[in-house]
């Protein structure tokens, strides 16, 4: 659902930044003009701020800055595979959560491994 949630909010992003880019072309203005300006400048203090502390950065840094990344990275994804494990999602992939006939999820993997034989014969049966 988040997938989705996301997915559906950068197409819309997406849409209304052409939209604009399209007013902008068809009527010959620019809009929030003063706002890209100001943005614009806080932009480029930005970049000449990191160009002067790029001296500092070597082949060494950026390797263990890529390590760190990636270190947090994989922390992230492990969090979010344990709280997608402990819902009721993540045990039916995992294959404890399986229906008990009832047509609820109250069954065990054995129990529900169990019953396909039975089921097999009584279909064979039926077709007969």
């Amino acid at each position: 659902m988040a997938v989705l949630i996301i997915f559906f909010t950068s197409l819309g992003g997406i849409v209304l930044l052409l939209g604009f880019k399209i007013f902008e072309l068809n009527h010959g203005i620019k809009a929030f003009s003063a706002s890209r300006y100001k943005i614009d400048t806080a932009f480029q203090k930005k970049i000449e701020l990191f160009l002067s502390y790029r001296r500092y950065v070597t082949w060494p840094t950026l390797r263990l800055l890529g390590q760190f990344f990636l270190l947090e990275l994989k922390a992230g994804f492990s969090f979010i595979a344990r709280v997608i494990g402990q819902t009721k999602i993540g045990s039916m992939v995992k294959g404890k959560d399986t229906p008990d006939g009832n047509g609820n999820g109250g069954g065990t993997n054995s129990e529900f491994l169990k019953s396909i034989p039975s089921f097999k014969e009584e279909n064979k049966d039926s077709s007969n």
